[in-house]
């Protein structure tokens, strides 16, 4: 196999590797929004009257 040819897979295994860890960090990304969200709402709602609350149940 020549030089060349070594080089150019390394730098497709290389490519491949990093959008892997790209598409991981945006997944993670991802669930960190929707828990801070979740997190958001839940705060929101505990902040209202227990009145309210207990209409809403």
């Amino acid at each position: 196999m020549s030089l060349g040819l070594l080089i150019v897979n390394h730098l497709a295994a290389s490519i491949r590797f990093i959008k892997s860890l790209e598409t991981k960090i945006k997944a993670k990304v991802e669930a960190i929004r929707t828990a801070n969200a979740l997190e958001a709402a839940f705060l929101s709602d505990s902040r209202k009257p227990l009145r309210r609350q207990r209409e809403t149940a």
